[in-house]
């Protein structure tokens, strides 16, 4: 077979025993696919997978590919200049490249970083020979190493790069994660940064996840819907993209098989169900999203079903994010039920100070039916948002970003049942509770600031609590198998 270029979108399926090629070029959006017991040669010439704005031409290899080299393109989309970087995440597909020389090594205006995740965690420049962490002692060495991440940021628009070597990753891949410590800084242990290593789409929700603490792998995509930021991704994660995930324990391993590599060049972001809401944090041109959606298998801490929330490169794109009882920030907040009992802390991180929007944008199934409430802690506004989609508000980077309750509710926010029926106050350090009605109950405790500062269950009748806090005004929520009460209360 002599050299061709496929110039349209096909799949071909090599099902003969030995195929050969002179060079074998592949145009963007063609699919081919190299069966079991099928070799494709290409001799006298390179292998080349083509990319661009259109899309990536892929490969699966459940049989063998043979020949002197490969080479895989990876189109970046986004222009980066000296002021505003585009971030991207990569992994190589194919095996054992070097990085000096390639069209991967940085010049003085680019970056390339690994992600060292032993204590403290710490970005490792490409460029830093002296200091330890060094790259190459980490790395270890200047190749790409299969099935590892890298965060690169090249000057320029859209550029194409090339992964080439002597041949594609293929078979069976184990990624070994690590998970040293808790870190001493305002992060987790465990986060590994990561990559499809094949030339091909990895279908992200057929790969075991027994050694994760998430389903979700995170992504950064410097051209997010209003702002560059990351993504969770449960589906498809293209050739030559890398990820983060954490790790349940030290040496955990990710066990890749041929069977997981797809033909598709559109990443899916999320699978969505049937029960979703969705908020929408907007500030001047840019915007965030957080989402809830309803998981029965999950738990109200974060579980394997959550998604934690990373922040955007980009301070002036603005975040929004729940939290978990745990504390744990999530983009993605899974939740068995939602009552008139449920209260999910939401919180934002902006820069500067100005005019913000928190907007429901969507929900479905079970979120259809109940009245949605934010309720702002920090001028005590509840906006029933059913009525009114949108909530505008000021925002300031030096309030505390833990400012908002999201609550449900079946009638108006004026008087939800029950309200009545509590009576807060303090008296001599101690906060009593009147619960006339209800066997049992909970008491919430949560400052100006949406801080949970107290949770007990009580009984019937008259209760009191020792309290020890900063003057200042709180919330006080009751809640019941029936309802949940509200009242605001001062503290001397």
């Amino acid at each position: 077979m002599k050299q061709k270029t496929f110039t349209t979108i096909m799949v071909l399926v090599f099902a003969a025993c030995f195929v050969s090629a002179q060079e074998l070029s592949v145009e963007p959006n063609t699919n081919i696919k190299v069966l079991s017991g099928t070799t494709l040669k290409v001799s006298a010439g390179d292998l080349v997978l083509k990319s661009d704005a259109t899309g990536d031409a892929t490969l699966i290899a459940f049989g063998t590919v043979a020949g002197d080299s490969a080479i895989v393109q990876r189109y970046l989309p986004g222009t980066a200049t000296s002021e505003i970087p585009a971030w991207h995440f990569i992994s190589s597909p194919v095996n054992g490249m070097a990085i000096t020389d390639s069209d991967w090594e940085p010049g003085d205006d680019d970056d390339f970083y690994l992600w060292y995740e032993p204590s403290p965690g710490t970005w490792v420049n490409y460029k830093n020979t002296t200091v330890s962490p060094t790259f190459t002692g980490i790395n270890p060495g200047d190749s790409l190493v299969t099935g590892r991440g890298y965060i690169v940021n090249y000057l320029g628009s859209n550029p194409t790069y090339n992964f080439g070597s002597s041949g594609l990753n293929t078979g069976n891949i184990n990624i070994t994660l690590d998970k040293i410590s808790t870190k001493d800084w305002d992060w987790t242990a465990g986060w590994n940064l990561i990559g499809n290593p094949y030339a091909s789409g990895l279908d992200w929700s057929a790969v075991s996840k027994t050694n994760l603490t998430e389903i979700y792998a995170h992504i950064y995509d410097p051209n997010k819907s209003g702002g560059e930021g990351y993504e969770a991704v449960n589906g498809t994660i293209a050739s030559g993209q890398g990820f983060f995930v954490q790790a349940v324990s030290d040496e955990a391993v990710i066990a890749l098989q041929p069977s997981q590599q797809v033909h598709t060049t559109t990443q899916t972001f999320l699978k969505q169900g049937a029960d979703k809401l969705v908020l929408r944090l907007t500030g001047g041109q840019y915007y965030d999203e957080t989402k809830i959606l309803l998981n029965e298998a999950s738990t109200p801490e974060h579980d394997f079903y959550d998604a934690s929330k990373f922040f955007s490169f980009n301070p002036q794109v603005p975040q929004l994010y729940s939290l978990a009882p745990d504390g744990w920030q999530l983009a993605i907040n899974s939740i068995d039920a939602i009552s008139e009992t449920t209260v999910i802390p939401l919180s934002i991180k902006v820069q500067g100070s100005s005019e913000m929007t928190i907007k429901l944008t969507e929900k479905e199934g079970v979120f259809e039916g109940p009245t949605i409430i934010l309720h702002d802690l920090l001028t005590n506004i509840q906006h029933e948002l059913n009525k009114v989609p949108g909530y505008n508000f000021i925002a300031n980077e030096e309030d505390d970003p833990n400012r908002f309750l999201l609550k449900f509710g079946a009638v108006g926010i004026d008087e939800l049942p029950g309200s009545a029926m509590l009576h807060a106050y303090m008296q001599d350090n101690l906060l009593y509770i009147l619960n006339p009605d209800a066997p049992n109950a909970r008491v919430e405790l949560y400052n100006i600031k949406g801080q949970l500062i107290l949770r007990k269950e009580i009984g019937r009748g008259l209760q009191s609590m020792s309290l020890n806090v900063e003057t200042g005004i709180y919330l006080v929520l009751l809640r019941t198998d029936e309802t949940v009460a509200t009242r605001k209360l001062f503290i001397p």
